[in-house]
């Protein structure tokens, strides 16, 4: 049996007449049977998509959060209204204060939305370290930032002022075991993807790595921030490469230009069986 990964929201849509945003959300369907949800998106828009892709909110079985930042949890709310009931599943760092700071620009508050209006309020599992969710599926958090590797944490603060950095502590990814192999699903990749693939490797045992798939946040990288990216990967074998979200056509064009045609861009309406 496959595991089908379908993209409900994203930053451009990869089907007509499905909705994007600057947003991210995945549903999963796992050898079992079981639908989990990674992410929500920044609106209902991914619930939208998910209607049109023939997904409804009460299939889900659970949602997972890759750490939490609005254009990841912006949904949470209107899923929980639209009749989904499962517990969630996130780092206990998710809820916290956060803002994006820039010299010249009034700062913004981009973390979780207010869950008051939720009666009852969601079931939150806190998760750390690495942590099976379900058979084949592990979630993997408190990714080390080793020293001399790029992370992607750059205007985030914890206050409105900018004096706190927030190093985005709960950003977290899924480990799939697939029919194809290995198959790792990113939200933002905050950590960076050296420190990403370091801690997979090190502490989840993977010496080989079918797909990435997901937020690489290397739409701003340096020359060489991508060699270091494309490095980490070749040097887990990577055979297909599928960014989305913050990758943005320059972190798409960068990562292509090092690894060929194993490199695809995703968006919402994007599926593919592993």
């Amino acid at each position: 049996m496959s595991t089908r990964m379908t993209v409900l929201i994203d930053d451009t849509s990869s089907k007509s007449g499905l909705l994007h945003e600057h947003g991210f959300s995945c549903a999963l369907k796992l050898p079992n049977g079981e639908k989990w949800l990674w992410d929500t998106g920044s609106t209902d828009k991914f619930l939208q998509n998910a209607k049109t892709l023939g997904f409804q909110p009460s299939e889900f079985k659970a949602l997972a959060l890759s750490h939490g930042h609005y254009d990841h949890t912006g949904g949470i709310v209107p899923l929980y209204k639209a009749g989904f009931t499962g517990p969630m599943y996130a780092h206990p760092e998710y809820c916290r204060d956060r803002y994006h700071v820039e010299e010249g620009k009034e700062s913004r508050f981009i973390g979780l939305p207010p869950f008051t209006e939720l009666d009852p309020m969601p079931k939150v599992h806190r998760v750390q370290g690495i942590h099976q969710l379900a058979p084949g599926m592990r979630m993997v958090t408190d990714i080390p930032r080793i020293k001399g590797n790029a992370q992607n944490i750059n205007n985030f603060y914890v206050d409105p002022q900018g004096t706190t950095v927030d190093p985005v502590p709960d950003d977290s990814c899924l480990l799939l075991d697939t029919a194809s192999g290995t198959v790792l699903l990113l939200g933002c990749c905050h950590s960076g993807m050296a420190n990403v693939l370091t801690y997979v490797q090190e502490q989840a045992g993977v010496t080989k790595l079918h797909a990435l798939v997901g937020g690489t946040h290397l739409l701003e990288a340096s020359e060489e921030e991508l060699d270091q990216a494309a490095k980490a990967l070749t040097s887990l074998g990577v055979e297909r490469v599928f960014p989305g979200h913050c990758s943005g056509q320059h972190g798409l064009a960068g990562l292509a230009k090092r690894l060929g045609d194993k490199v695809q861009g995703i968006g919402a309406g994007w599926s593919h069986h592993f």
